[in-house]
């Protein structure tokens, strides 16, 4: 890819040099789809930017509420052997949750991004439901 020129434009198709095999020139469309390259790297190596994008590192105090939710599933959550779900004790609220991790941490994120932090990491730790089904009396 680093022996990827700039090329021409011929009327709808873009084509560029290519060093390799012995090609002259390639239509970057045809190149992109054989090589299975989405625009916005083809965009970027074209351009001479680095083609590979780079994961965000996750702020220390992301890393804390993961440690801590972590903890307080291995703790208070039921496995279930069926499943891959951690259930939470019967009416357990997220809100609950979050006040209860602000008050043991000394930097707590915001609500919102502890929200995103138990969606993203801990989809599999949810809250027990009451059954319908063991519930009524008859």
């Amino acid at each position: 890819m680093d022996k990827l020129r700039t090329g021409f434009k011929n009327s709808r198709w873009t084509y560029a040099s290519l060093d390799i095999l012995g090609f002259n020139t390639v239509c970057l469309n045809a190149f992109r789809l054989i090589m299975g390259v989405d625009k916005n790297t083809m965009t970027r190596l074209r351009s001479g930017l680095n083609p590979i994008k780079k994961e965000r590192s996750q702020s220390e105090g992301t890393v804390e509420a993961i440690t801590w939710l972590e903890s307080y599933a291995s703790l208070y959550g039921d496995r279930m052997p069926d499943r891959k779900e951690v259930l939470l004790p019967l009416k357990t609220q997220k809100r609950n949750v979050y006040q209860l991790y602000s008050k043991e941490t000394r930097q707590p994120v915001s609500s919102s991004t502890f929200d995103s932090v138990w969606s993203n990491h801990f989809s599999h730790l949810k809250i027990k439901k009451v059954c319908k089904e063991f519930s009524a009396v008859s």
